[in-house]
């Protein structure tokens, strides 16, 4: 049988699925990776563990194959690319491109915008994170209801701030490209598959809400929809901003709500839009890029 020029690594774990349809429903040709089998592919999507990704991006990448990645492995050394943000940053000598934690894409997109016309200072959010960012088992704790409102269960450092907190502060501030101040605090709920966030943000100039809205309304995949519901943004591949108002002792300040469907543009959809942003989208799977 002849070989595919793209494979899915891990396409049994949650974002391996959302993902596997995506590319099925785009009929894009791709194999399954099976361990031990071939790493001689032109584009890897790799959704699988970080001890999984260190071990077998290597072997893709010495025989040139440009991967996107889901863990957290390399995204402090690689780039870490929202493509509505940061795509053009990429070049062809990029072969291994990391993709953002879930609630880092939610927040920097709702925020990208924002920081264009007004500048960011600060932010200081709170996330409502849904089961389906835990994996199968915690997914089957939602369905049982047995998953408990909760701190988020990574570790904590010496100064009380768990992994996720950590993630989220680091990876906005590079995808960004300013050294703003962020503090968060990221919480588990008893939620399928959306995730939500509260956000203070501060800005450096004086807010026109106005102008707030319309810039959110007009950057690509990201809506202002004060009806929004989980129901709405449960499959959908847009990020929405349900709430956008001033903070009446600070004209300088704006507080948002925002809901994502954490396996899609919180993962998949941002890994296939990578691919799509640096393939040409009418030939993915002939890999022509216009890098």
């Amino acid at each position: 049988m002849q070989q595919n020029s793209i494979v899915l690594v891990g396409s049994t774990g949650l974002v391996g699925l959302e993902l596997k349809k995506q590319l099925e429903e785009k009929d894009i040709a791709f194999d399954c990776f099976v361990r031990g089998g071939n790493t001689n592919y032109k584009l890897a999507f790799f959704c699988v563990p970080n001890a999984v990704a260190i071990d077998l991006v290597p072997q893709f990448l010495n025989n040139g194959c440009t991967i996107i990645d889901a863990s957290s492995a390399f995204r402090q050394s690689h780039p870490l690319i929202i493509p509505e943000i940061n795509g053009s940053t990429l070049t062809k000598e990029d072969k291994l491109i990391a993709s953002p934690n879930c609630t880092t894409t939610f927040l920097a997109l709702a925020l990208y915008p924002l920081h264009k016309h007004f500048h960011l200072k600060q932010i200081i959010t709170s996330t409502y994170q849904a089961a389906s960012g835990g994996g199968k088992k915690m997914l089957e704790e939602y369905k049982n209801r047995t998953l408990q409102l909760r701190l988020h269960e990574s570790e904590e450092d010496v100064f009380g701030y768990n992994a996720e907190e950590n993630k989220m502060v680091f990876e906005t501030q590079k995808i960004l490209r300013v050294p703003i101040d962020i503090s968060a605090t990221c919480v588990r709920i008893c939620q399928k598959r959306v995730h939500a966030l509260s956000i203070f943000a501060e800005f450096e100039k004086t807010i026109d809400l106005e102008v707030a809205k319309q810039a959110i309304q007009d950057e690509p995949g990201l809506v202002f929809d004060p009806d929004c519901t989980i129901e709405k943004a449960e499959g959908s591949p847009l990020t929405y901003v349900k709430r956008l108002r001033p903070v009446k002792s600070n004209p300088h300040c704006l507080e948002l709500f925002m809901l994502g469907d954490q396996l899609l543009k919180g993962a998949s959809t941002n890994m296939l839009q990578i691919a799509e942003y640096v393939f040409d989208l009418d030939a993915i799977s002939a890999l022509k890029s216009p890098l």
